[in-house]
């Protein structure tokens, strides 16, 4: 269904097998609402593509509403959400958007820097995930281990100060609260000082090379 839907594809360095991106149907079940479309990944899923459309995509954005998922297509790829309900069962911070060459026929395309995992977030980002729409497609490619980087001293002097404010005793989620403001702090600091950064140049180069391995005329 999906393979005629979508038609054929293939990404640069992946498998040519490709399998649903729907784990399950089951809501209450793990991995419950990734985007729905073919998946292809390499073994021990390092590298991992999802191709869609844009109607199915329209259609699984309005399915996360209610997570906060941004419903237009261009503000959901600068967002958080996107990147962790789209694929696998862990939580994603982006630390950085990677300026890449849109190519001419793309409505659309975004790449992004940042941590996966299922504990804390904080940490040197070393996965780049890339987004491009053309025509009724969308292109979903996403790499762990992608580029080496390093912690940024500007950025850990304000993730210790923010973690050095004291509890508010009146919130239930007191701790957790004080942690998301401090990581909200620490990524956009990570953002804005990246680009000075000596391995930046690096990872738009990954980034860049990534949007090349799809099928992009």
């Amino acid at each position: 269904m999906l393979r005629g839907l979508i038609g054929p594809v293939a990404i640069k360095g992946l498998p040519t097998e490709a399998k649903s991106n729907v784990d399950t149907l089951f809501k209450d079940d793990i991995g419950f609402g990734h985007l729905d479309g073919l998946s292809f990944a390499s073994e021990g899923d390092k590298m991992q593509a999802v191709v869609t459309t844009t109607a199915l995509l329209k259609h699984w954005l309005g399915e996360h509403r209610d997570d906060g998922m941004p419903q237009e297509s261009g503000a959901a790829l600068k967002s958080d959400r996107f990147y962790y309900y789209a694929i696998q069962d862990a939580a994603f911070a982006i630390y950085a958007e990677l300026p890449i060459t849109k190519p001419a026929r793309a409505s659309a395309a975004a790449a992004v820097l940042g941590v996966r995992g299922n504990g804390g977030l904080k940490g040197p980002p070393d996965e780049i995930d890339v987004v491009a729409i053309q025509g009724e497609k969308v292109y979903f490619l996403a790499a762990r281990e992608a580029v080496k980087t390093a912690p940024i001293p500007t950025c850990e002097k304000v993730w210790k100060q923010m973690m050095a404010k004291p509890v508010d005793k009146k919130d239930p989620r007191g701790e957790m609260t004080r942690e998301d403001k401090a990581m909200t702090a620490f990524t956009a600091c990570f953002a804005r000082e990246a680009p000075s950064q000596s391995w930046y140049a690096t990872a738009v180069k990954k980034a860049q090379s990534q949007l090349e391995r799809l099928p992009l005329p």
